[in-house]
């Protein structure tokens, strides 16, 4: 991964983004919160990897994808379900072809 996309991944963790989200469900989400960044929020990564740091308007900006984000990368897969202590279970139904190159599917 590179190291623009670990900011990202690390920023939501960090900031609190997935405490609601079942620790067995943290890779589906990193999974689809990558796609969602390289897909419609590539001038985020861009913007990480050549200035090098979070900026105010970079942390605001990562903020904003994760607001939007979270509430509907579930609903995206249709599998979106809480327990009862309200944590949230993803389950990733995307179909996969083959792995990128150095990528393995586990």
């Amino acid at each position: 991964m590179v190291a623009e996309e670990q900011v990202c991944v690390l920023f939501a963790g960090v900031r609190g983004w997935l405490d609601k989200i079942q620790t067995q469900d943290i890779g589906t989400f990193e999974e689809l919160y990558l796609d969602h960044l390289r897909n419609k929020h590539s001038h985020i990564l861009e913007t990480l990897r050549t200035e090098g740091q979070v900026s105010d308007k970079t942390n605001a900006d990562i903020a904003g994808v994760l607001e939007e984000f979270i509430p509907t990368c579930a609903e995206i897969n249709d599998n979106r379900y809480a327990s009862s202590d309200g944590a949230v279970h993803l389950e990733l139904t995307a179909k996969r072809t083959q792995p990128k190159e150095n990528q393995s599917f586990n």
